[in-house]
């Protein structure tokens, strides 16, 4: 339970700065959730932790649904190298606002500009 509230403060410090963010706590419901909805652009930022890449699931399939999507990894400070999909990785430790600032960085609200992350 305490692992989603850096999940949700992230979420909504994204919706604070203009973004509409869609959370999932694994790949199996990134799957579920529709990658066009009315009313909404594109999805534009895929952002990963690290730790649900260890666990079963599709992350390789949500990765290849989400073409034209940034790839943003939140990884451990110390760890393997992380394969050359990814646009950014992120090393712990980072803070909300560093992760917010990568991601604006890469996805760019213009003034016109609507999509999901």
């Amino acid at each position: 339970m305490q692992e989603q509230w850096p999940r949700a403060l992230l979420r909504a410090t994204l919706i604070e700065a203009g973004y509409d963010a869609i959370g999932a706590r694994t790949c199996e419901e990134a799957l579920r959730t529709p990658v066009a909805v009315a009313d909404r652009g594109p999805v534009r930022l895929l952002l990963i932790d690290a730790a649900v890449l260890r666990t079963p699931g599709n992350c390789e399939t949500l990765a290849r649904r989400m073409t034209g999507a940034a790839r943003v990894l939140i990884a451990p400070a110390a760890g393997p190298r992380a394969p050359n999909s990814w646009n950014r990785i992120i090393r712990r430790p980072t803070s909300i606002g560093d992760v917010v600032r990568e991601i604006q960085s890469l996805v760019p609200l213009g003034e016109s500009a609507t999509g999901s992350v």
